[in-house]
């Protein structure tokens, strides 16, 4: 607990009445304008009273912004309520929530309810230049909220402020400079100074035993745990939360969820693992975090932790079962595809959950799973690369790993197959079956350390989600000895093709394709975790195409590895609104990055869907894709520059 006399200090130091202010009011308008253009660009929703709520709250910050920001605003309201004149002891005394209420204040998770909260507004407000309201932490509530008036509470009620964190379980001045820290751009020096002092080592309290903590895997996930402070941003990205608006179906619930779990340890109730189970991984709760907790991690031993304590009915146990044994085996996997082909007519006869994976099967398929080999680069050799030629991918549409490799060469790249390298472990992992996935990891490392020991400039993938793993593969053998160094070395070789393609520069394209319209859809791993967003989109200008974002392109598409095998329902209300989406771009051609969106995504789609390095092949001399050959694609038109620009600054990311 931060005790009076750090309080002085904040005061000593300059505290928030002369340092936060400023930042807090420049990152809040900043903000507040980030928010009005993805609302602008958001569609009206159907339901009126949505759309009321929609039009109105786009009102409200295009007023609030005319007034000079969220802080401006809220000060004016307050000295408009209880005076300027008033006694600031009151303030000391009277409870959060009442202090809400007198600033016309809805409490949080109202303010959350309609995913149009803005951040500065809602948690972090300035009162009448003297103190500041903020969202808290609480064990089991997440619309607490406390104000700090650091003149007043320090010098004369000390205590009555360290008797409010302790109402609310959480440190108020602790969370008043994070916020600031958190949302404002640039870091002032003085809070590196105060967070150094007295800073407590978490918000959210956990009860493990030394026993459990003993645990390194418990230990981990306690830590991660504590840097959680709910704000509750993560909802309005979360897929699940916004179609459900169960808290449950949300990371912040999830997390309260996982800790419960974990620190009574032994089989979960079955209502835990429902919610977690409905977690798609996609990470769009990291992008919004204010304080971004390592929730990937943290979902992982979740699952783990499931996997290995909770005995599920037996239908399901075969369903995991099969894929953790076929989907990471190409030619088991091309095998298992052409059974369900023959299966279809029996689809009527079968549980709901085996017709969703007979009606995911592709109708064409172009496998080819290569065997190991060298291929040579076009002329002069610029860098040698290993490709990871995935498991799904060769068996679902070969011509991916085609495509890239005619590209890599053209670009003087010599590409290396490695003998005894295959699946990278992703599908196993995110089943919580941690210790397949580091078998899988292992014989991958050793494959690629053998080729490195010739000289490696990177290890090239063209699936998101395989390129999502390795690129983690130093933190899933962090305590292995022995494989913890080769892991970290082949995990900062590790990049996606597209990132690779724009840092060698891609080659002059040919002339002789058009320039259609190319709405880009990202996957949640390439732009949630390893960040790569504008590469590819880079490079598809670059080839001439017109390239164009979807609008909520931060939502998953419902495939997530084996999400849409496993959750059919979820996925399909996903991938239905996801393909509403691009739609609506009225694009020629569908590109995007991982074999799982584009198999997810063509069955809502009714518009060819190709990989990115496919129309990059095509542009700079290669083959026209599969997926476009038999399809009447419009003469594409001149795009206007302003289109072009708006497409490569948009998003909230």
């Amino acid at each position: 607990m931060i005790k009076p006399k750090t309080f002085a200090a904040l005061v000593r130091a300059g505290g928030p009445d002369r340092f936060v202010r400023e930042a807090a009011k420049q990152a809040a308008r900043a903000e507040q304008q980030q928010w009005l253009a993805v609302l602008e660009r958001k569609p009206v929703p159907d339901d009126a009273a949505m759309a009321a709520l929609h039009a109105n709250y786009i009102r409200n910050l295009r007023r609030q912004l005319a007034l000079g920001g969220p802080f401006t605003v809220v000060q004016e309201q307050t000295r408009e309520r209880v005076g300027r004149k008033r006694a600031l002891g009151d303030w000391g005394e009277t409870k959060a929530a009442d202090l809400l209420k007198r600033a016309g204040f809805r409490d949080v998770r109202d303010m959350n309810a309609e995913s149009f909260n803005h951040p500065f507004g809602d948690i972090f407000a300035e009162r009448d230049g003297a103190g500041y309201l903020i969202g808290v932490k609480t064990q089991n509530k997440y619309q607490a909220s406390g104000l700090i008036n650091p003149t007043y509470n320090v010098r004369k009620r000390g205590a009555d402020v360290q008797a409010l964190a302790q109402q609310y379980n959480a440190t108020l001045a602790w969370v008043a400079i994070s916020a600031v820290e958190s949302h404002s751009r640039s870091r002032a020096s003085w809070v590196d100074v105060i967070m150094r002092r007295e800073r407590p080592d978490a918000i959210m309290q956990t009860n493990f035993t030394a026993a459990q903590l003993r645990d390194p895997r418990i230990a981990e996930a306690n830590a991660i745990l504590q840097t959680c402070v709910h704000y509750g941003f993560c909802t309005n990205t979360c897929p699940t939360y916004v179609l459900t608006r169960d808290e449950k179906e949300s990371p912040r619930g999830r997390i309260d969820l996982i800790r419960a779990m974990l620190e009574k340890g032994g089989p979960p109730e079955p209502d835990t693992v429902r919610h977690l189970d409905n977690c798609l991984s996609c990470l769009s709760c990291m992008t919004t975090c204010a304080v971004k907790v390592d929730y990937v991690h943290l979902i992982d031993r979740a699952r783990e932790h499931i996997e290995g304590n909770f005995r599920r009915p037996a239908a399901e146990r075969l369903v995991r079962a099969l894929l953790a044994r076929v989907l990471p085996r190409p030619r088991v996997f091309g095998a298992a595809l052409a059974l369900g082909r023959l299966a279809r007519p029996l689809r009527k006869l079968l549980p709901h959950q085996w017709q969703t994976m007979l009606d995911m099967i592709p109708g064409r398929v172009a496998p080819d799973v290569l065997a190991p080999q060298v291929f040579r680069a076009e002329g002069a050799v610029r860098k040698r690369v290993a490709l990871l030629a995935g498991c799904a991918q060769q068996a679902l549409n070969g011509e991916i790993n085609a495509a890239t490799i005619r590209l890599l060469r053209r670009h003087g790249c010599e590409v290396v197959l490695a003998p005894g390298s295959g699946c990278c472990g992703s599908l196993n992992l995110h089943m919580g079956r941690e210790e397949e996935a580091r078998a899988f990891g292992r014989q991958n490392i050793r494959a690629w350390e053998t080729v490195r020991e010739g000289g490696l400039d990177a290890l090239v993938i063209n699936a998101s989600g395989c390129g999502t793993t390795v690129k983690d593969y130093g933190h899933l053998f962090a305590r292995e000895p022995g494989m913890a160094r080769l892991a970290a070395n082949i995990a900062a070789l590790a990049r996606d093709v597209s990132e690779f393609l724009w840092m060698i520069g891609l080659c002059k394209p040919s002339a002789d394709v058009p320039a259609y319209r190319v709405a880009y859809h990202d996957p949640c791993s390439m732009q949630h975790v390893q960040k790569v967003i504008e590469q590819p989109r880079a490079l598809l200008r670059a080839a001439g195409f017109q390239v164009v974002d979807v609008p909520e392109r931060h939502f998953c598409c419902g495939s997530a590895g084996t999400y849409n095998l496993l959750q059919p329902d979820m996925a399909k209300a996903l991938g239905e609104r996801k393909a509403a989406h691009i739609r609506s771009t009225d694009p020629d051609i569908v590109a995007t990055g991982n074999i799982g969106c584009m198999t997810q995504l063509g069955h809502y789609l009714g518009r060819p869907i190709v990989h990115t390095v496919e129309l990059l092949d095509w542009a700079t001399g290669g083959p026209k894709p599969r997926a476009l050959k038999g399809v009447t694609l419009r003469e594409p038109a001149a795009a206007a520059p302003a289109e072009v620009e708006a497409a490569a600054s948009t998003g909230i990311w």
